[in-house]
C-alpha cells in the first residue's frame, strides 16, 4: 500500500480463468480503476453489461455495483483508491449471469 497526500492506493493483478467471475459487489469508501491487460470478459456496472477487452479501462465510483465474468482467460490490473483503504470495505450481492 502506498500513500500520496490523504489518498491511499493499492494495486493488484487479477487473473480469471474462462467462465470464472468476481462477485457482484460495492465498496462504501473506495473507488477502483480496472485496466484489461489480456483476454476478454463481461463487465457489469450497476446492472449494465459491457464487453471488457485488452486496453479497456473501467472506472468504478464509490458505492456502485460491479462484477466481471471471464469469457476467455482474463488478466486485469485493479487500482483501489480510498481513505481509509481496508480490504473489508466490500459488500457482496447475488447476480445471475
Amino acid at each position: 500500500m502506498a500513500h500520496k497526500g490523504h489518498l491511499f492506493y493499492n494495486i493488484k493483478t487479477i487473473r480469471l480463468k474462462t467462465g470464472k467471475h468476481i462477485s457482484y459487489q460495492l465498496h462504501h469508501h473506495r473507488s477502483e480503476i480496472w485496466t484489461c491487460v489480456d483476454g476478454e470478459g463481461i463487465f457489469v456496472l450497476d446492472g449494465e453489461r459491457i464487453l471488457f477487452k485488452r486496453g479497456d479501462v473501467m472506472n468504478i465510483p464509490v458505492e456502485h455495483y460491479h462484477a466481471i465474468k471471464a469469457t476467455t482467460d482474463l488478466t486485469f490490473i485493479e487500482v483501489q483508491l480510498s481513505n481509509p483503504l481496508v480490504e473489508e470495505d466490500i459488500e457482496r450481492f447475488e447476480y445471475e449471469w
